[in-house]
């Protein structure tokens, strides 16, 4: 994984993990609170938080998805280079089977 990137990723937890403490915080408040205006003030504040707490989410979501796209490029690339030696050998294989003929591929 790319250290920046897996900085970002743990700085976004770390922040939703806050954003998630902040939330529960506020619900309790409100479900304490019995003042209409109070509970107003809280849900607004519930409603801000849950729009960070989203927006958090879609960013590391997007690391991650990132770090797997990354893996999975890798791999591929991996599995083409391997292809290819294994397709070169079989036909190395097959024209030394066939000494009097000439196969170009």
């Amino acid at each position: 994984m790319n250290r920046i990137r897996e900085i970002n990723l743990e700085r976004l937890k770390h922040d939703l993990d806050k954003l998630t403490k902040d939330y529960n915080d506020v619900a309790n408040k409100k479900r304490r609170e019995s003042n209409p205006q109070e509970q107003n003030n809280f849900q607004s504040q519930l409603d801000d938080i849950a729009e960070q707490m989203e927006a958090s989410e879609q960013k590391i979501n997007q690391l991650e998805q990132k770090e797997e796209n990354d893996q999975r490029d890798k791999l591929i690339k991996i599995l083409e280079d391997s292809f290819d030696e294994e397709r070169d050998n079989i036909l190395n294989a097959y024209k030394i089977s066939l000494p009097n003929r000439s196969i170009d591929c």
